[in-house]
């Protein structure tokens, strides 16, 4: 609800009448502010006085100020105030605005009392009765800060501006300060963040010094701390408050590792750091059986090897056994043979001897009824079993592990573990010579037959023959390991086309002293992982068809082929070699044709011997590209044989459709090393790519070599550059 309230009208009257300018001893005195109207100006002074736009006003008039100069108003009068009722978190009072210059005032008994920061940033805000005394909350809010650009110059805080008084309005106090000698504040504080020392007035530029003791840090499981000094470095000048911290080197803390046999006896104490895994390193711990009916395998550690965390003790563990009531046995002759199982059986171990003989044999199909039970197989300690019967284990599809290191077993059979696809880990007894064809194809969580920290990989100690499809289809596989290896037969780690998991085979090491090596066709083919493929230096020979076809991780500079006399067709297709070495003896080219096909990546070709590029195009005009198109360049490095044979890289005729074509070969640079005695006819026949030939050796060296008189005919050839210049054709 609004109404209007006219202020004394004669006030207005008397007002309007007492305007005027001011002359010599003339001002009337007016309720108005002290000034003289413009009607009353003097004629002598012949001036227009000009006025605000703005309205000025104090708490009962308003008026239009002169801007001229003049001690004048104009349109001076009393406020016409509306009134309106308002209810809010004060209570209900009166708001009054003048409906002419819009002045308000309001008769609420509470106030908005705001402090400001010298900056005029808001502090806080409060709201209070009138006639209190506002008081700063110091506690709450602080002592106000001022701002220094200068770290050398302070800003002290002295009061509030305008002088604190009673409220009557609203009001604004605003920080007012004295500049001063900077202080700031200084804490010591542990790696924690507890506080050590606190230093509260530190004066600018001075360097400040902690006098407490020495900081420590509890040592923890994992480590043991020294104090070394504070961050940041306290022997800088002080020019803002500052935290100093404590800091420490850490060292790693060391702890006794003990490994007990079952009665105490210690086999082994080491020493280890915190978070390293421990493993026993002695030999295998025993326990001999008082009773024969009864023999001990070891089991384990107790507790379970953990990461070190402190001292441990670990007690070896064992498996009680019977050693003959597990199988159905048969007299042959001297000795006894396993003809089957009384029962399903988990841990099968096979008995070294019964009733007093040895058990030498496994009849064919012996554990045909109990497969699906059968986790684990170990032979006991002086076992004389030799081999096995193919097909023993096939298809038994919950064995896990196989630990043959105690029999005497030379080779693994035939199809022995076929598709056995929970067995994970294998132990090869040190007999054994060779593995059979598809002894472990279709293993696919085979990866293990020792571990060397947390590497997983199959060892094949004394293997020197890798049967067939071997570990076909093996696709955990991660590293093996041979070191006397000398066959490795046709798809024996090989999968069938690209799956999931085969890119899981990074690492094959055959490492053969002083035996050639021979790989079979498909032997690794889709192992699209397999990165690194070491063998000696002069050991591998012959690589067959397709054997590293899709191994796309293999090294660009390829394998060590210097010394192979066959590779066959494919032998790396579709991989990403672009470095590759040919040792071809004389009239032994063809025994490498197409060797190539398919390894897009090549760029430089290495002749150790002497041969006919061209068989390597075998094929159609059409196909070469997909053989050895990328070719760029071709070094011709003798060894037993020094003589660049006729057509090396000349122009070769083709057959196509049932016509003849003539097709030039990629490379575009040629490089041929001192010792080649002789230079066979048209190398280069045809060949328009070639314009020069890089000779490692020197002009005069060059000149020794001997030379058929048609050696550069038919050829673009202008120039041999040598290393002590360049001889002009």
């Amino acid at each position: 609800m609004k109404k209007i309230i006219n202020l004394s009208l004669c006030l207005l009257a008397s007002s309007l009448l007492l305007l005027g300018c001011q002359k010599s001893g003339g001002n009337k005195e007016s309720s108005l502010p002290d000034s003289m109207s413009e009607e009353e100006s003097s004629a002598e002074d012949q001036h227009k006085h000009k006025y605000s736009s703005d309205w000025s006003f104090d708490h009962e008039n308003h008026w239009h100020d002169a801007i001229c100069g003049h001690n004048v108003i104009k349109d001076g009068a009393p406020h016409q105030f509306a009134t309106e009722e308002i209810t809010d978190a004060h209570g209900t009072y009166n708001k009054y605005t003048c409906e002419i210059c819009g002045y308000v005032y309001d008769d609420c008994r509470t106030k908005e009392i705001t402090w400001v920061n010298w900056n005029d940033e808001k502090i806080y805000s409060e709201y209070l009765e009138v006639g209190v005394t506002p008081e700063y909350d110091e506690a709450t809010y602080g002592v106000p800060r001022k701002h220094s650009d200068d770290p050398l110059v302070g800003y002290e805080f002295v009061g509030w501006e305008p002088t604190i008084v009673p409220v009557t309005e609203a009001a604004t106090y605003k920080a007012h300060f004295d500049t001063c000698d900077p202080y700031y504040v200084v804490r010591w504080l542990n790696w924690d963040g507890s506080v050590l020392e606190t230093d509260g007035k530190v004066l600018a530029g001075a360097i400040p010094s902690y006098d407490g003791d020495t900081p420590t840090r509890p040592a923890s499981a994992e480590q043991t701390y020294t104090f070394t000094g504070w961050n940041p470095d306290p022997a800088q000048p002080v020019l803002a408050d500052t935290d100093f911290v404590a800091q420490y080197n850490g060292a790693t803390n060391s702890y006794p590792i003990r490994w007990e046999n079952y009665d105490q006896t210690l086999l082994d104490v080491e020493v280890y750091e915190y978070g390293e895994t421990p493993s026993y390193k002695g030999t295998t711990p025993a326990k001999t059986s008082t009773d024969p009916y009864y023999y001990y395998t070891f089991k384990g550690w107790s507790p379970d090897i953990t990461t070190v965390t402190a001292a441990q003790t670990y007690t070896a563990t064992y498996n009680r056994l019977e050693s003959s009531n597990q199988f159905i046995f048969e007299l042959d002759g001297n000795n006894y043979k396993i003809t089957g199982l009384k029962g399903a059986v988990t841990d099968l171990y096979i008995p070294a001897q019964h009733e007093g003989k040895y058990v030498t044999e496994i009849a064919v199909n012996s554990f045909l009824s109990y497969l699906s039970s059968i986790k684990t197989v170990q032979f006991q300690s002086g076992s004389r079993f030799t081999t096995l019967p193919e097909s023993l284990f096939m298809y038994a599809r919950n064995l896990q592990k196989v630990d043959m290191s105690n029999s005497m077993i030379t080779s693994i059979p035939k199809q022995c573990f076929f598709g056995c696809d929970s067995l994970v880990t294998v132990v090869f007894s040190a007999s054994t010579t060779a593995i059979g064809n598809y002894s472990f194809a279709n293993c696919i969580k085979l990866n293990t037959s020792y571990l060397t920290g947390s590497e997983k990989a199959v060892k094949l100690e004394n293997v020197t023959t890798i049967g067939e499809s071997a570990f076909y289809g093996n696709t955990s596989l991660i590293k093996v390991y041979g070191s006397k290896v000398e066959n490795i037969g046709n798809w024996a780690f090989g999968v069938d086309g690209i799956t999931t998991g085969a890119e899981r085979f990074t690492h094959a090491y055959f490492l053969n002293q002083d035996k050639q090596i021979t790989i079979g066709h498909h032997a690794f083919a889709y192992r699209t992982g397999l990165s690194t493929f070491s063998t000696r230096n002069n050991t591998l020979v012959s690589i067959g068809e397709y054997a590293f076809m899709r191994c796309e991780s293999l090294p660009e500079e390829g394998l060590k082929t210097e010394y192979c006399t066959f590779i066959g067709k494919g032998a790396f297709h579709q991989t990403n070699i672009k470095q590759f070495t040919i040792n071809i003896p004389q009239n032994g080219s063809y025994a490498f044709k197409g060797c190539l096909m398919g390894v897009g990546s090549l760029t430089q070709l290495v002749f150790s011997g002497d041969c006919r590029i061209s068989v390597l195009y075998s094929g159609q005009s059409e196909q070469a590209p997909d053989y050895v198109g990328s070719i760029q360049n071709v070094i011709f490095r003798p060894t037993t044989s020094p003589y660049i044979y006729s057509n090396f890289l000349s122009a070769y005729t083709y057959t196509y459709n049932g016509s003849s074509s003539t097709e030039v070969p990629n490379v575009t640079h040629m490089t041929i090393y001192k010792g080649v005695e002789y230079i066979q006819s048209y190398i280069l026949k045809n060949n328009t790519k070639i314009t020069q030939i890089q000779f490692v050796g020197t002009i005069a060296e060059w000149n020794a070599i001997g030379k058929n008189e048609h050696w550069n005919r038919y050829s673009s050839l202008t120039k041999i550059v040598c290393n002590d210049g360049v001889v002009n054709l």
